[in-house]
């Protein structure tokens, strides 16, 4: 329901949506961000934000590029793609939690 109305796309689309913010084995695709990282296919959070990493910092480590999460490093984009994932996925559940 918070996908339905945060994007006033289809019921199928919403339940698509889920599915992938739910799966924990997802593959993620990648798309050039405008400031040199990548935005994270399938990850949005509740606010609408979509998952965006980069390794576009002067020691070239991998990290979650938007919020303050910049002192936690990874090894690779997906490694860092996977924690966005996870961090998108709690969000989710918390905002699952207020709206029962």
């Amino acid at each position: 329901q918070i996908i339905l109305s945060q994007s006033g796309c289809s019921q199928n689309v919403a339940t698509d949506t889920a599915r992938a913010i739910a799966d924990p084995n997802a593959v993620f695709s990648y798309s050039p961000w405008r400031h040199g990282g990548w935005y994270v296919g399938g990850v949005r959070y509740p606010s609408g934000a979509c998952g965006c990493v980069s390794n576009n910092y002067a020691d070239k480590k991998w990290r979650i590029a938007c919020g303050d999460r910049h002192d936690v490093t990874f090894s690779s984009r997906a490694d860092a793609a996977r924690a966005e994932h996870a961090l998108a996925l709690l969000e989710w559940e918390m905002a699952r939690n207020q709206a029962a």
